[in-house]
């Protein structure tokens, strides 16, 4: 269980201030204790945390509080209590639910505070109140500690907080942050030990502060406006950065450090850091080497080396020529630039395990992270720049590489710059040192010696002796002599490092290749002087489609592949569908990480929509709640109304009076009136007067009649009669209508009750259905808290599950770059298959795959529709153009053709041998495009059962005559001097045979080969190498009686013009010159019989008389043939050389020559005569006499001196 204890202090915010009571509507202050910003925060409650909040305590508050009454209603009044009290019984189940803090821990005490430091939110803060400018105080124990006197207010410490004190005196002291407006620090505090006298130490905190901010990001953004990456990306910007505008003279020491505060290097002055603790030192790293290396190395894999190149020079230049000592001077990377050579030794392996003990962080860190190589070299920055050397090697090699391939004098130049600067780079191959000769040992023997270090490894002792040959004399130790001196080393040596010693082996390859004239293949051949012109049209479209020289011109230089153009084409096709089908999936991957961002934003918008409306339900409760209420009150008025009305008396004591008064009243009036009626009969009554008379007297009686006045009162008693009886009529009629008035009024108070029971009924109705309502809108409420707690989860599932916006994101990444590497491996094969096409058609103009097809702008989109749109253009473009053409066989004699060659074979075992184009005209004059489609080779000889002829054919020149014209003569193919002849470049020039009878060179001679057979397609006019070895070849070359090559070539017919131009040129080429070669030991054998055992006293003269018949077929007619060169070549053992007399035909006397051995003892004898001056006659006899040196007779010439002999004479007629 976690407890999540909450402290609270006074604040300005609230102690202090007033506010507003809404029970006097009088402003008050709330609490008694004043804002105090010195005092000590104390322990206000805690939550119990197990994942989710599953108990609260709360310390109870003294004061005075609103609590409910009786009623269950907030009372006006103020009781005192706690707070804990107030909260459980105010609010409901939720506050009765919060538990009281009862005693040990789960209340604790107050917090102690640094000096001059008080408590803001979480964090600690200089005091204002009682100043605290510039002292920053940290806690430990229960004293304060000064770590700064020159803080910078205000200032903030920040620092873990889990434990219940801040208090550094612990056995694992936190970290903490220091941060004021400029500058933050992070704070690590770690145990020293200090020795306070003899066998005495003491345990102190030290302070390491390391900065926690980046002083220069504005100015890397600002220089990056400006000057782009090479403004940011330079050595100045990360050694001096205090050198810009507006400079930086900020020192740690301006903050007063107190003795335990220390700056590591790297706080002591504001640099850009990039050692292995600093906080921001990653980003460095990220900025001036990840990034870049990351960027060069794509850059490389897509084969835009130049760029590659620039990116790799703002870490690594090797070309740089600023006033730095080496190493350091090619080095961009600060912490590469660094490095000295003591640096680059202690990095060393070797080194390292030399003192492991010393370098038990990286042994650990390597341990712990065997596959984090990033982490290891971060200790190790020598690793990097290793990376960095092998990645921009890479790149030279690769781009070398490519320039190889296009295979022309000036890529090759290009490319050979490149390997070199390779070579440079690398320096002199590591030189290898021999194994220590040892005996193995087990574990148990390594560890009986001792323990094994942390490495794994042990130190043995290995005698110098063993590190020499054996002596090749045992000599004896003189006795007292110095023994052998020991060697330790390690037992586990270090393995060589593969991947590096393959640079040396491969750029040597590279440089030996281009010196000894072969391509990237490893075949000799012979280049064209310049190569094919540029088209202007093809540039002009790739600019108009966005696209850069380089890439035009780059597959201008695709290597002719050794597959037709069928096959290629066939797979571009398959490779364009994939594209195609990659591009769907990046389409879909693109729109189904919408539609997740998209559904995101709604649940989001919905998230939000539902927390904005869940105030509206509150507000509907509130309300419902309230028209109960309100109903209830209306309900109470109705209660009220109805017992008004019921207890109200018909008539009250003041109306009862009243009313008496009023009858009495009446009752008055109406004697009134009786009295006025009487009042006027008594008027008509006459006068008696009754009595006696005198004293004693009798009664005496006397009466009055009526007169007028007696009338007239009469009449006004009458009068008043009526009047009074009018006034207490109306007496009477108002006593009725008040009782009328009465009665109705009762009538209202017995009407306005019954209403009102009625009212209170239909509120008692009102009531439930405000209930209900109530209900509703606190179900309602709890539904729309559960759709936000529905649409959170849905949000949350969003944005965690799997198949997330971020997944989208990766795949489009990866969808993205697999999308783009399958469209170069498309088009690049679509190149090639176009490079195919053009070469088995010859025609050099056909163009069917453009630029542009990507569109970055667009991801790239239907660019794989559009490539496969030229594709099948360039198919049926194919078909129509591949018609058949005349399909020709050529047998070519090297006895006829070229018997010296043949001759040159059998003594040197190497000849190059010439096709010309006349020996072409001589069987089709005036046939162009003749191209090879295969060549085989026989060699007639005597070789033994199972024996190989061992010999390479290979093709060192070649040209076409392309274009049907004579303007200029009639020109040579071997020779160009205009754009009627090209030369074709075989994929494949050269052939080994086996029994060089009709040998093609391959195991099955098939013209349906998916690859070209050897040597197709290229210019049947040719110049040829044979290399037939003869320390490699188990038969008597003395045998080979002839070389002939069968060509199988294919050609187009020309015009007239051109067949009449070519019999011109053969009628002025061939009659007039030949070569012809004799083997006289074979053709004249009689002869050479009598030349090796004569008549006796006679001279051994060899006399061979040259017929028109030993001529070739078209000399046989021609007059005055002449010798013009004559070669006399003789297989013999003496070592010495011999002396030659000739006698030609006609001739008056004899010639005497020398005739030397050509070089070593298993060379021939040569003798050449060129020119023969003046020329001799050839038909009829020529004699030849042959003697050794320092002979003076040609009588003495061993029989077995001579084993063959070779005549070849070249000759004129005409």
């Amino acid at each position: 269980m976690l407890w999540l204890d909450l402290y609270i202090s006074t604040s300005v915010e609230f102690n202090g201030a007033q506010f507003t009571d809404p029970y006097t509507g009088l402003k008050q202050r709330l609490t008694a204790t004043a804002y105090d910003e010195s005092g000590r925060p104390w322990h206000s409650s805690s939550f119990l945390f197990d994942g989710a909040v599953v108990g609260t305590r709360m310390k109870g508050l003294s004061g005075r509080y609103h609590l409910k009454n009786a009623t269950g209603s907030i009372s006006d009044d103020l009781t005192a209590t706690d707070s804990h009290t107030w909260v459980s019984t105010t609010f409901g189940p939720n506050g009765a639910a919060i538990g009281r803090a009862v005693g040990g821990r789960e209340t604790m005490p107050r917090t102690v505070l640094p000096s001059g430091m008080h408590f803001e939110y979480t964090r600690l803060r200089n005091n204002t109140r009682v100043a605290n400018p510039n002292v920053l105080n940290v806690l430990e124990g229960a004293g304060s500690v000064t770590l700064l006197r020159g803080a910078r207010a205000p200032f903030d410490l920040v620092f873990s907080q889990h434990g219940l004190q801040f208090d550094e005196a612990v056995t694992f002291p936190p970290p903490m942050i220091y941060q004021d407006p400029q500058r933050s620090f992070f704070i690590k505090p770690h145990w020293r030990t200090v020795l306070m006298g003899y066998n005495k130490t003491l345990q102190r905190l030290r302070y390491d502060f390391t900065p926690f901010y980046h002083p220069y990001s504005a100015l890397f953004l600002r220089e990056l406006k400006r000057s782009g990456l090479d403004g940011l990306l330079n050595r100045r910007i990360q050694i001096s950065p205090q050198s810009y505008h507006p400079g930086n003279s900020y020192r740690f020491v301006d903050y007063v450090p107190a003795p335990p505060a220390q700056s590591r290097p790297s706080a002591a002055s504001d640099v850009v850091d990039f050692d292995l603790g600093g906080a921001y030192s990653t980003y460095n790293w990220e900025i001036f080497f990840h990034a870049p290396l990351l960027v060069a190395t794509k850059l490389t894999q897509n084969q835009r080396f130049e760029e590659a190149m620039r990116w790799f020079h703002f870490i690594f230049d090797p070309t740089s020529t600023d006033g730095v000592e080496s190493p350091q001077r090619f080095w961009v990377t600060r912490p590469f630039h660094e490095q000295n050579r003591e640096q680059y030794r202690r990095q060393r392996i070797e080194e390292l395990l030399k003192d492991i003990g010393a370098n038990l962080d990286q042994l650990r860190a390597w341990k712990n992270s065997p596959f984090k190589p990033h982490l290891i070299a971060r200790y190790r920055p020598v690793a990097y720049q290793k990376t960095v050397v092998m990645r921009y090697i890479d790149n030279l090699v690769a781009w070398g590489d490519q320039l190889f391939r296009q295979d022309t004098i000036e890529s090759i130049n290009e490319a050979t710059t490149l390997y070199l600067l390779a070579s440079e780079i690398l320096g002199p191959r590591p030189v290898t040192v021999p194994d220590v000769n040892r005996a193995d040992r087990s574990y148990n023997e390594l560890t009986a010696e001792g323990e094994l270090d942390p490495f794994g490894n042990q130190k043995i002792e290995v005698l110098m002796e063993n590190l020499t040959d054996s002596p090749v004399q045992v000599i004896r130790t003189d006795e007292g002599a110095e023994p052998m001196p020991v060697l330790t080393i390690s037992y586990f040596g270090i393995p060589q490092n593969r991947d590096l010693l393959d640079y040396w082996d491969l750029v040597a390859d590279r440089l030996w290749k281009i010196r000894n004239c072969m391509n990237i293949r490893g075949i000799v051949r012979q280049l064209p002087l310049f190569e094919p012109p540029i088209d202007p049209a093809v540039l002009v479209q790739a600019a108009a489609a966005g696209v850069d020289l380089d890439t035009v011109l780059g597959p201008g230089g695709t290597p002719s592949s050794q597959y037709r153009s069928r096959v290629l084409l066939q797979k571009a096709l398959e490779l364009t569908q994939d594209v195609r089908a990659l591009g769907d999936r990046l389409l879909a991957a693109i729109e189904r990480g919408d539609a997740e961002a998209l559904e995101l934003i709604r649940a989001s918008n919905e998230a939000r929509l539902l927390d904005a409306t869940l105030d509206i339900k509150r507000l509907q409760v509130k309300e419902a709640e309230h028209n109960q209420v309100a109903l209830e009150r209306t309900k109470e008025t109705a209660e009220g109304r109805i017992e008004y009305y019921g207890g109200r008396e018909y008539i009250n004591l003041w109306e009862g009076t009243a009313l008496t008064l009023s009858g009495i009243a009446t009752l008055a009036q109406t004697a009134i009136a009786l009295g006025y009626a009487l009042a006027g009969g008594l008027t008509f009554i006459p006068k008696f007067t009754i009595g006696a008379s005198g004293f004693g007297g009798s009664p005496v009686a006397a009466a009055d009649t009526p007169d007028g006045v007696k009338f007239s009162k009469a009449a006004e008693c009458a009068v008043a009669t009526i009047s009074a009886i009018a006034t207490a009529a109306e007496k009477w009629a108002g006593m009725a209508t008040t009782m009328g008035g009465y009665q109705r009024r009762a009538e209202e108070w017995e009407f306005q009750k019954n209403q009102a029971g009625l009212e209170v009924n239909q509120l008692l109705a009102q009531i439930e259905a405000a209930k209900v309502r109530v209900a509703i809108a606190e179900a309602d409420l709890a539904s729309q808290q559960t759709q936000i707690e529905q649409a959170r989860g849905i949000e949350d599932y969003l944005r965690t599950k799997y198949s997330n916006r971020q997944l989208y994101d990766w795949m489009l990444r990866q969808v993205s770059t697999v999308y783009f590497q399958g469209y170069q491996l498309a088009f690049d094969m679509a190149k090639r298959a176009e490079t195919a096409m053009r070469y088995e058609l010859g025609d050099d103009t056909l163009t069917f795959v453009q630029f542009g097809y990507w569109d970055g702008l667009k991801k790239g989109l239907l660019a794989g529709e559009r490539l496969a749109n030229d594709l099948r253009r360039m198919e049926a473009a194919w078909f129509e153009r591949n018609t058949r053409t005349f399909e020709i066989s050529k047998n070519v004699s090297l006895a006829q053709v070229d018997p010296l060659a043949l001759l040159t074979l059998k003594t040197t075992g190497t000849c190059q041998v010439t096709l010309p184009e006349w020996l072409y005209d001589l069987d089709y004059p005036g046939h162009l495009r003749r191209r090879i489609t295969a060549v085989s080779i026989s060699i007639p000889c005597v070789v033994g059962p199972y024996t190989s002829v061992n010999c390479t054919l290979s093709l060192t020149a070649d040209g076409v005559r392309v274009k049907d014209g004579v303007a200029g003569g009639y020109g040579d193919p071997l020779a160009p001097t205009d754009d009627r002849f090209t030369a074709m470049h075989a994929p494949i020039t050269s052939i080994a045979t086996s029994h060089a009878q009709n040998d093609s060179g391959t195991f099955e001679l098939n013209f349906n080969d998916e690859r070209f057979l050897p040597f197709e397609g290229a210019g049947a006019v040719s110049t040829w190498t044979i290399d037939l070895p003869p320390a490699h070849n188990q038969f008597d070359f003395n045998t080979i009686s002839d070389v002939v090559l069968h060509v199988r070539y294919t050609a187009e017919p020309g015009s007239g013009a051109l067949a009449d131009a070519a019999r011109t040129h053969l009628a002025a080429v061939v009659p007039k010159s030949g070569t012809r070669m004799f083997v006289l030991n074979r053709e004249f054998a009689g002869e050479w019989q009598r030349f090796l055992s004569p008549q006796p006293g006679t001279d051994q003269e060899l006399v061979v008389t040259l017929e028109r018949k030993h001529l070739p077929f078209r000399a046989r007619t021609a007059t005055n043939v002449k010798i013009t060169r004559l070669d006399l070549i003789v297989d013999s053992a003496h070592p010495d050389s011999y002396e030659v007399s000739l006698t030609f035909a006609g001739a008056a006397q004899a010639a005497s020559h020398v005739m030397p051995r050509l070089g070593g003892p298993d060379e021939a004898h040569h003798l050449i005569v060129d020119p023969v001056a003046p020329p001799q006659n050839l038909l009829g006899p020529l004699s030849v006499k042959v003697r050794r040196a320092g002979v003076t007779d040609f009588r003495s010439l061993p029989a077995d001196d001579l084993k063959e002999a070779y005549l070849v004479v070249a000759f004129t007629t005409s």
